[in-house]
């Protein structure tokens, strides 16, 4: 800034030297002597004077945003005061104080930037952080920095919360300007603690490789335990491959700026694929009956099914449950020939015993539309229980609930637990509107 303003005189003083040479020239005039611009001290400021401090990313200008002391539990932010004018001598003294007043004026105009963080700040309380009452701008310096001095244990018994200071100049050795005699300070405490967070998925190719995704905020460096005595400190480490099935607790730790490490923990289950072994034609594609020789409808070969799943008529017999998309696909049809009511509790679904153990029941969705209330269900026994006793009936073991098409095509994972040797019935119950149609892609079981 300085050396713009240094810049800009300098140009103007020689447009005023030549400008004078004309004068001399023309009317025989001496040079006159130029009144140079006095020198001002003024606060460096960015929108509407206010300056966040809200994330991990320091700036590339020599200010670094914050410094952590942490030997005297503080943390600091860097201010300065600036001078202007065409030189820089002599030492100018500058008072500091504080006016508060000034935030709710700028809360009343919605200056403060909500789009990160919908909270409005509080101000910093007064025994929580020191200024200097004075700063000195040495004989041939541009600028003075001076910090703003926040208690640690504050900003940790406060995480969550949102300040903000005014900072002004009072008084000085040299005029201050009107309009940049003021900083904002717009302090977020969140960043200061880090917050880890992730998530997980088994890649379709093979249950044992596992993507790990870092949705950690605020946090400078990392640690994974995966739980099979492998660790990394990668953000985003590559693929993990686990060696054998079973359940393994993850941890990340996350440690932010305040060096303070938090640490997030999840279960991640490697489930060992059993799908063939207990349900037929599990899909992708499902394979048609072959009730009918040809068209893109026919029944599911394999699974049971109640009466209403058979909306389409072809030479006097009605068939349905299967659809030849993507080589064949599950399918619950609202046709508005056969079923101007739409479907209630139309069902698909097949029953075989399983061991005692703790399982799991997959399902892809091939597409949806119109209304409809889907559910995925396990349950004891050899039926599936209606709609409207789903959420009441003992023997369901676990149950999806789904009637939108969000979740596209991400698999969809029922867990239960069998205490005993039992048989268990696993489908689909689908309630829907004319015309209201649901697909599923494929189903999977694993332990």
């Amino acid at each position: 800034m300085n050396k713009i303003i240094k810049q800009w005189l300098s140009k103007t003083l020689l447009l005023g030297m030549a400008f004078s040479g004309i004068m001399i020239s023309c009317e025989e005039r001496g040079i006159v002597d130029v009144n140079y611009p006095e020198q001002e001290v003024y606060m460096p400021i960015s929108r509407m004077g206010i300056y966040e401090v809200n994330d991990t990313t320091e700036w590339e200008n020599p200010l670094a945003r914050y410094i952590m002391d942490p030997a005297n539990s503080k943390f600091l932010i860097p201010l300065g005061i600036y001078r202007s004018g065409v030189n820089c001598k002599g030492n100018v003294t500058i008072g500091l104080g504080t006016y508060n007043d000034t935030i709710a004026d700028l809360i009343d105009l919605e200056a403060f930037n909500l789009e990160t963080n919908p909270m409005l700040p509080e101000i910093l309380p007064e025994e929580s952080y020191q200024i200097p009452s004075v700063v000195e701008i040495k004989d041939g310096n541009d600028y003075a920095i001076f910090n703003l001095e926040i208690d640690l244990p504050f900003i940790q018994a406060n995480l969550g919360k949102r300040y903000a200071l005014s900072i002004k100049i009072n008084e000085s050795s040299k005029r201050v300007s009107d309009n940049y005699n003021t900083v904002i300070v717009d302090f977020d405490t969140r960043f200061t603690g880090a917050r880890p967070l992730f998530n997980f998925k088994a890649t379709k190719e093979d249950a044992k490789i596992f993507t790990f995704t870092n949705l950690s905020t605020y946090g400078l460096s990392y640690e994974w335990n995966f739980g099979d005595d492998q660790k990394s400190t990668d953000a985003n480490p590559d693929v993990h491959v686990y060696d054998d099935f079973g359940t393994y607790t993850v941890s990340l730790t996350s440690t932010g700026i305040d060096g303070k490490p938090n640490v997030y923990i999840r279960d991640v289950v490697v489930w060992d694929v059993i799908t063939n072994d207990y349900i037929k034609n599990p899909g992708n594609p499902f394979r048609r009956a072959g009730v009918v020789s040809t068209g893109r409808v026919d029944m599911v070969e394999g699974w049971d099914y109640t009466s209403n799943v058979l909306t389409t008529v072809t030479g006097g017999r009605n068939i349905g449950g299967w659809q030849g998309d993507a080589n064949g696909v599950m399918d619950f049809y609202a046709n508005p020939t056969t079923a101007p009511n739409g479907l209630k509790n139309a069902k698909i679904y097949q029953t075989f015993e399983l061991e005692a153990g703790h399982y799991q029941f997959g399902f892809v969705q091939y597409s949806l539309i119109g209304e409809n209330d889907c559910f995925a269900v396990v349950a004891s026994g050899t039926g599936l229980p209606d709609i409207e006793n789903m959420n009441s009936d003992a023997d369901v073991l676990g149950k999806f609930n789904w009637n939108s098409d969000e979740i596209g095509d991400e698999k969809q994972e029922i867990e239960f637990t069998l205490n005993t040797k039992q048989t268990i019935t696993v489908g689909f119950v689908i309630t829907n509107q004319v015309r209201g149609r649901v697909k599923i892609r494929e189903v999977s079981l694993a332990k």
